[in-house]
């Protein structure tokens, strides 16, 4: 018999290389990889999410919650690979992983912030790279490294 499902999520902030880690951890595990940035840009055209992108991420979102509900209660594992920036929502993705009856695990990649900026330059199209460089410390003020309780896998993913 198979052992319940887990919920994996990615928590780093932007250019921690959250989506790559992602892709490769579900090659070598088989679970589903969900990842909001992915769908917006495969469900809206450009133009619109550039100009509507928290509309757009909360739409996304909401859908890849309920699928990832219907997945782990068909007892298939699935990395949500979103960022997490905010215990809260991390808190909301233990509570999923619960109602489902999953198992839950956080992994953290860690990257020093001159290194993350280095990526966005060279990761990002060019007018994303010059949002999120102008908004790095503001956003980065706003992010929260996970605590000791949360029992996170912490990666240097550097």
């Amino acid at each position: 018999m198979k052992n319940k499902a887990t919920l994996i999520v990615i928590q780093g902030f932007i250019g921690a290389g959250k989506s790559t880690f992602s892709k490769k951890l579900s090659l070598e595990t088989g679970a589903i990889h969900l990842n909001p940035d992915e769908r917006i840009a495969k469900t809206f055209d450009k133009k619109f999410y550039m100009n509507n992108w928290n509309e757009c991420f909360d739409l996304i979102t909401k859908q890849l919650w309920n699928e990832t509900k219907s997945y782990l209660n068909k007892g298939t594992d699935v990395i949500f690979d979103m960022g997490f920036w905010k215990r809260a929502d991390r808190d909301y993705a233990r509570k999923i992983a619960q109602s489902c009856h999953a198992d839950f695990k956080l992994y953290y990649l860690f990257v020093p912030d001159d290194i993350l900026k280095e990526r966005i330059i060279a990761d990002r199209p060019p007018e994303w790279a010059k949002i999120h460089l102008q908004n790095f410390d503001k956003n980065k003020a706003l992010f929260e490294e996970p605590s000791d309780d949360e029992n996170a896998i912490v990666i240097k993913n550097y």
